[in-house]
């Protein structure tokens, strides 16, 4: 009995370290800082975060390994944020989040590079429709008719030609909904956002925006 408080303690599990995860291969880190987190095979560990975050915090994404399913693929983006305590060691300093991200796949097999953060209304499925009626729009072929706005100043808004040209040299790298309507964000996460957005009971009707985010 005498030392049931010792051995308490030591259960007690101190959060890995930055240095710690840094070491490990994918699968090793998160076997670590995952825990008893319900999660698939870690692909890669990547640098995360962006100029917002909060000061002397360092945040790593762990990406799981893409899964296949019909008309596109999806996998998990695990965001650790790691803050320097009184020693100075970046340690984990809450409970891992994630988000589901997707991307459209030819012939099963799922893409390397970017995927399409996905808000918690939408399922993968819905976001592959979403997807697809994006590539539409920016088809030369498209039907959509365009209500255009651009804060920035880069042309964008010349005309349906210039818009659809603009928008296939972008990529997606968020897709929400907000009550019938779909949201694309399109560009460099951090940088101009070029937003499209339709609803559901007019989907040829697109709306274009484009600005510089908030600063928080």
């Amino acid at each position: 009995m005498i030392g049931l408080s010792f051995v308490l303690a030591l259960q007690v599990a101190t959060p890995p370290s930055l240095a710690e995860i840094q070491r490990l291969s994918p699968g090793a880190a998160g076997e670590l800082a995952l825990g008893h987190q319900t999660h698939g095979p870690i692909e890669s560990i990547v640098r995360g975060g962006s100029g917002m975050d909060a000061p002397g915090m360092i945040r790593l994404d762990l990406v799981e390994r893409p899964v296949a399913q019909e008309g596109g693929c999806s996998r998990k983006r695990w965001h650790l944020d790691f803050f320097p305590g009184p020693d100075g060691i970046h340690r984990l300093a809450s409970q891992p989040s994630s988000r589901t991200e997707v991307a459209l796949s030819s012939s099963g097999v799922c893409p390397q590079g970017q995927y399409v953060q996905l808000n918690s209304a939408l399922t993968p499925e819905r976001a592959f429709d979403a997807l697809r009626h994006l590539d539409e729009i920016r088809s030369p072929r498209g039907r959509a008719r365009f209500s255009c706005t651009d804060r920035e100043s880069t042309h964008l808004c010349s005309g349906s030609r210039a818009i659809r040209r603009e928008l296939a040299r972008l990529s997606p790298w968020a897709v929400m909904t907000e009550g019938d309507a779909t949201i694309f964000w399109m560009g460099t996460r951090g940088d101009i956002v070029t937003e499209v957005r339709y609803r559901a009971a007019s989907p040829d009707r697109v709306v274009v925006k484009r600005e510089m985010p908030a600063p928080f």
